[in-house]
């Protein structure tokens, strides 16, 4: 029979219309005038199970989840949220044992008359829901029986006594409150559904495996094809995803916990007769009470419960100094004053590794995990002031101070440093938070000082500068656009010719001429100097040289820039020309540019148009003479010609012999001076 049936049952006892079984698996259900507000029509037709819908059609599903189901639980917590079963009075309520018996550690065990009274027993039924990830599954747990003046749980066999509705003789004992009840009672329908919680834990871990190796290969693919697209430019993308990534984690890992809802349905009561006894025992000046009781069905034994863990018939009782009376288990003896106290009173049990009990103004409790030490087993946190205890106590990596796990600041998984694989504990004072992740805790000796805007960085998030070696965030420092070297603020520049790319400051210099800053694509070297000059103030020489505008001139012939050194000036027209185009005249002997000199042998235009001249000038005449002191001419020998440079003369010697002399303008010197005859040329000068 299904669970729905059988509360339907239960509510049909306490007068919730009628239930007939119409055929096997099929049920035939009369609310009543009083009670069909709740389920909104006047007969229902119901099947037990899945399969006998198939068989009945016209039937409504009675099972968990379904809507006659949620409309009875809603009905039975409006009209039938307790159902009192009366009085049963078992086949045991005659007979009587003997007096308990009760050992005390220490002091006297006083025992009073026995008396009788109605015990209120009782169980809860809950309509429970198991959530893992979708799947929803629906029970409904029924607690077992519960004292419901002590909260402990009692063996009760219904069938074994009679119900009656009135107590008679016997006074009824008063039940506690609901709330102090439901504890027990909860912990009760955790173990009765361990087994379906479990079930649920396993499929929700399956599938979150699954789902959470979808969502690693998904953005694993991602992030190998942004560090693909961008290389070394892909960590700020590659965060993004990797916190993307944590984000989606968390929230599977959320949705697939499993939680159990409970909706409480029907507290099911009864009253049984059961027989008391009153033990009063003293310890000294404290002294307190426990009250025995023995019912009249179930287990015949007399049962004490600890008012403080609730144990049923502890084998060892104490009396706590504060004037009750507690179990064995509740109580300790202070290893340094005697006192015995229990866990309400301060006392307790120290867990460090003596293990020994101690009382309240002896105890101190461990403000990391709550559990209680003695002076000897526990020290002070560096950090905050407090009390810990020995096992969570643990000392600051950095600088040995003592500090407890509430206080202790765990460092982040540091990828730059493989010699340290484990994370470490530090006090407030050593940690160190890296400014460019949020809440990333390291050692000292793990973060260094942004150059730039002076915060905490780690390894991880920092770079230095190529240029200088001094360390910066992520925030301050790029790329250049061509060698792709890493600089910060300071030393960035920008080409004058391509301002749009960003460079190193050693990457550019300053024109010598202008000032303008240049990278190595647009700046060169004079040859003279080796100064720097922009492409605006650089010349290129033959030969795959530079030079700057002071240090070259055109030549001449073909106006191509050269190199001062190497422009010498032609003397017949007075420009200047480079070694590539200047010849040596064969009558004079003169260095002339190509433009000034033709015909074979070569002669320069001044050569080749010399005039006969009777009267030549003194400087020629006197240039003569340093050469030739006793030679005489007649006038006819002379011709003359003038040119940028010189007078030009040649005079004939006679027998084919003829000399030419070229005699400077500024110094009235000869300068060149040649000898020609039939045989051979000789060079005077």
């Amino acid at each position: 029979m299904s669970e729905v049936i059988r509360l339907l049952e239960s509510y049909v006892d306490l007068g919730g219309g009628t239930l007939e079984q119409v055929q096997e698996g099929l049920f035939r259900f009369d609310p009543g005038p009083e009670h069909r507000r709740w389920f909104g029509r006047s007969s229902i037709h119901l099947a037990a199970t899945p399969d006998d819908i198939d068989l009945y059609p016209e039937a409504e599903l009675a099972v968990l989840g379904s809507r006659f189901a949620e409309q009875l639980i809603g009905a039975i917590r409006q009209r039938g949220a307790r159902l009192d079963r009366g009085f049963v009075e078992g086949p045991d309520a005659a007979s009587g044992s003997g007096a308990p018996t009760l050992r005390l550690r220490r002091g006297t065990v006083e025992l009073s008359d026995r008396r009788r009274a109605w015990l209120p027993v009782g169980r809860l039924h809950v309509a429970a829901s198991v959530r893992a990830g979708h799947d929803v599954s629906d029970h409904v747990v029924s607690t077992g029986f519960f004292d419901l003046m002590t909260g402990q749980p009692v063996t009760v066999t219904l069938e074994a006594g009679d119900e009656r509705p009135s107590p008679g003789q016997h006074p009824v004992s008063e039940m506690m409150g609901l709330e102090r009840l439901l504890p027990a009672m909860l912990k009760d329908i955790e173990a009765r559904l361990s087994d379906q919680v479990s079930a649920a834990s396993t499929d929700a871990a399956t599938r979150l495996d699954h789902e959470l190796a979808r969502l690693d290969r998904y953005f694993g693919g991602m992030i190998e094809e942004e560090r693909a697209r961008l290389g070394a430019d892909a960590d700020r993308a590659v965060e993004a995803f990797q916190r993307d990534h944590e984000r989606r984690r968390a929230e599977e890992l959320s949705r697939h916990q499993v939680s159990a809802q409970l909706r409480p349905v029907q507290l099911e009561v009864l009253h049984i007769l059961a027989e008391y006894v009153e033990a009063t025992m003293t310890d000294g000046a404290a002294n307190g009470r426990v009250v025995g009781r023995r019912l009249s069905m179930g287990p015949t034994e007399w049962s004490i419960g600890c008012p403080t863990c609730h144990r049923s018939s502890p084998t060892e009782w104490a009396v706590c100094a504060g004037g009750h009376v507690t179990c064995g288990g509740c109580t300790a003896g202070c290893a340094e004053c005697g006192r015995t106290e229990c866990h309400h009173h301060g006392g307790g049990t120290c867990l460090g590794d003596g293990g020994h009990g101690v009382c309240s103004e002896h105890a101190r409790t461990c403000r990391s995990c709550g559990d209680i030490h003695c002076a000897t087993h526990g020290g002070d946190c560096a950090t905050h002031d407090h009390h810990a205890c020995a096992k969570c106590l643990t000392t600051c990596d950095a600088c040995g101070t003592s500090i407890c796990p509430t206080h202790a600041l765990d460092t982040a998984p540091t990828s730059w440093r493989p010699d340290r694989a484990d994370a470490l504990h530090l006090c407030t004072a050593c940690a160190r938070y890296c400014r460019s992740q949020k809440g990333e805790i390291h050692a000292p000796t793990e973060v260094e000082v942004c150059q730039t805007c002076g915060v905490d960085v780690c390894g991880d998030h920092s770079a230095r500068c190529d240029v200088d070696e001094a360390v910066h965030c992520h925030s301050h420092v790029a790329r250049t656009d061509r060698t792709r070297r890493v600089v910060c603020p300071e030393h960035r520049a920008h080409c004058s010719f391509e301002p749009h790319l960003m460079l190193a400051v050693d990457e550019v210099d300053e024109c010598a001429t202008c000032g303008a800053s240049a990278c190595a694509s647009h700046l060169y070297r004079c040859y003279h100097d080796d100064a720097p000059h922009c492409e605006t103030h650089s010349v290129a020489l033959a030969g795959g040289e530079y030079s700057c505008p002071a240090h070259a001139a055109p030549c001449a012939v073909e106006g191509h820039a050269t190199r001062l050194s190497d422009l010498e000036g032609c003397p017949v027209c007075g420009s200047r020309a480079c070694a590539v185009h200047r010849r040596e005249c064969e009558s004079c002997r003169r260095t002339i540019c190509s433009k000034d000199i033709d015909g074979s042998p070569a002669t320069c235009r001044t050569c080749a148009t010399l005039r006969p001249r009777p009267d030549p000038d003194d400087a020629l005449l006197e240039g003569l003479r340093t050469l030739f002191p006793d030679l005489e001419l007649n006038a006819g020998a002379w011709k003359v010609g003038r040119d940028a440079a010189h007078h030009v003369a040649r005079v004939d010697l006679g027998w084919g012999r003829s000399v030419v002399i070229a005699v400077d303008h500024h110094t009235e010197l000869v300068s060149h001076a040649v000898q020609h005859g039939w045989i051979r040329s000789k060079r005077l000068r």
